[in-house]
């Protein structure tokens, strides 16, 4: 962390940075306070335009709180920063453990909005900040970098697990299930086959299609089934040859209603699924023909702390670790 002109965090009074940036990002004058030469950040533009960082404001929950989160993998420790009126602590969350907890000098300043310290951000989060001039700039907290690399140079595996903890955003108005899924909690993602940027999932009786940009999950596409038809009730019988594209085909009823664009795929998708019934969760990996039907590849099943997997004999069996890679087959190709 290289830091120069130590007003702009907390260390002393120096005049006020011109400009503020996140990841090259610029940081609006209306989301930025000067105090007593300190720079503080608007919570509420954080959790909306930044990545790599999550802001929540729990008072609206009765709790005099606000927390900031890395974006970043549970396994490798999720940091935080709660803000209170009187207190500030920064910690790491790994294994359902609380780490590390340290209590920060660094205050918000609480408001309609709440404006966050950028000294509490660098110390609490590993928030990367360089002061050139009069710009304050910051980077990429090391777990969130850490993310992007295996987005973007990752395996197939690697960068299609990356997908689940990215921030999202939607630009349709999503349509609401028809209820809530089976107790099996079914949900299932689909990719065209070497992608990672382009996904779908199917969750209860809603799909939709998201791409990634900017480091966010952005949703383009959604819809809603006839039925109120769910995953777990399909087999690999059900299809609908009528269907415009693999994705329809393979969804196996009609749509009853769609909001906003996405790409017709002709070609295999390659799916990620699992359920949850009470103790055990099942994931599954395999591909979707172009005719629509569903082939599984590879299966894992956990319970009791076990992970078993489906041997040569088709007997479950425990699992050695790691397990393979389910979508060695695959080169990717965006």
């Amino acid at each position: 962390m290289v830091l120069a002109g130590g007003g702009v965090l907390g260390n002393g009074v120096a005049s006020a940075p011109l400009r503020v940036e996140l990841e090259g990002l610029p940081v609006p004058p209306s989301a930025v306070r000067f105090v007593a030469g300190r720079t503080l950040l608007s919570c509420q533009w954080l959790q909306q335009n930044a990545a790599g960082l999550n802001c929540w404001d729990a008072r609206p929950n009765h709790l005099d709180q606000v927390v900031v989160q890395v974006v970043e993998r549970p396994a490798d420790g999720v940091k935080s920063v709660t803000f209170a009126p009187k207190s500030t602590t920064g910690r790491t969350y790994r294994q359902f453990n609380w780490r590390d907890p340290q209590t920060l000098a660094a205050r918000a300043q609480f408001g309609k909005d709440v404006f966050v310290p950028v000294q509490a951000l660098a110390q609490g989060l590993g928030v990367p900040v360089n002061v050139v001039g009069k710009t304050v700039q910051l980077g990429r907290a090391q777990g969130f970098a850490a993310l992007m690399h295996d987005l973007q140079k990752g395996s197939l595996w690697q960068a299609r697990e990356a997908t689940k903890w990215l921030k999202t955003r939607s630009e349709v108005n999503l349509p609401v299930p028809s209820g809530q899924a089976s107790e099996t909690n079914d949900a299932l993602r689909l990719w065209p086959q070497g992608e990672v940027g382009r996904q779908f999932a199917w969750y209860a009786d809603i799909v939709t299609y998201a791409e990634v940009q900017g480091g966010f999950m952005v949703t383009r596409w959604a819809a809603k089934l006839e039925g109120h038809f769910m995953h777990e009730r399909r087999s690999n019988l059900q299809t609908n040859p009528s269907g415009a594209d693999t994705l329809e085909r393979y969804l196996g009823v009609p749509l009853a209603q769609q909001i906003g664009q996405r790409p017709l795929w002709q070609g295999p998708l390659t799916f990620e699924a699992g359920h949850i019934f009470g103790i055990a969760t099942t994931e599954y990996w395999g591909t979707v023909t172009s005719a629509g039907q569903e082939i599984t590849r590879q299966e894992a099943y956990y319970q009791y702390g076990d992970r078993l997997v489906r041997g040569p004999n088709g007997v479950m069996q425990k699992a050695t670790e790691p397990l393979p890679d389910p979508y060695a087959d695959e080169a990717r190709n965006d």
